[in-house]
């Protein structure tokens, strides 16, 4: 009889516990945390149904073939156009590279001056604009740095107006010895360089219209700046001179 009494007191307490019984409790979705969520009991159990951040969104497709190397991005698939973007925004970290070894191979002016220009502008544009300004760069850009303003842009154009300058103002004794043949092929190598940099930088959407733009202003001053800075330091000297002239 007692042995009875036990069997029926385990079964009622069984049944009365629905977290312990064997049919399936009601689940309900939280869409604002996407979670689920079981009710028993006024208690509530939680699990994770989602792995991504919903607030965030799930990743495009596009993004995840994306990824940036120095404030570059590189997009897969590659067309014939991007990889000359891509190649174009690289090229001025060829460029300071061939500047310092051209200066100090020859020891002259240009290639000093020219890398001169290239760190001071980037780190005026680096440290100084983007932390003022504050503005992202597109969103399909790889790069998570400020994009305002462009800082390619800026570099190249003034290296390009800076070039144009020395090249072409009739000033005493700073225009360079060479024939008008010759200046004309480093000009027009100079903008074949220097002027689609621009571009390049907007249409792998690193930056926008208005950031390559606004870089691209800046460089227009900084290489007119440039050029006032270099014959009032150095004047009556032609940039091809070489260095120890200045010092002497």
């Amino acid at each position: 009889m007692k042995l009875l009494k036990f069997a029926l007191k385990m079964a009622s307490s069984s049944s009365s516990d629905p977290m312990k019984s064997s049919e399936p409790q009601p689940m309900d979705i939280d869409e604002s945390t996407g979670l689920i969520t079981a009710t028993a009991v006024g208690k509530k159990r939680e699990q994770p149904l989602y792995d991504v951040d919903l607030e965030a969104g799930i990743p495009e497709p596009s993004k995840t073939t994306a990824y940036a190397c120095f404030s570059v991005t590189i997009r897969r698939p590659v067309t014939p156009l991007s990889a000359v973007a891509v190649a174009y925004s690289f090229l001025p970290y060829l460029v300071c590279l061939s500047f310092f070894v051209w200066f100090f191979l020859r020891e002259q002016i240009y290639p000093l001056w020219g890398l001169a220009t290239f760190l001071m502008i980037s780190v005026i544009c680096e440290v100084c604009f983007k932390n003022i300004f504050k503005e992202p760069r597109p969103e399909n850009s790889a790069v998570r740095s400020y994009g305002m303003p462009s800082s390619h842009s800026a570099t190249c154009v003034a290296v390009l107006v800076w070039t144009f300058l020395e090249f072409l103002v009739p000033l005493d004794g700073i225009s360079p010895p060479l024939s008008a043949g010759a200046k004309a092929g480093i000009l027009c190598l100079t903008t074949a360089l220097m002027l689609p940099i621009p571009w390049a930088r907007w249409y792998i959407e690193d930056h926008s219209l208005k950031q390559v733009l606004v870089g691209s202003a800046l460089g227009v001053f900084f290489g007119a700046l440039g050029f006032w800075a270099r014959v009032s330091l150095l004047s009556g000297m032609p940039v091809t001179a070489p260095i120890s002239s200045a010092m002497a």
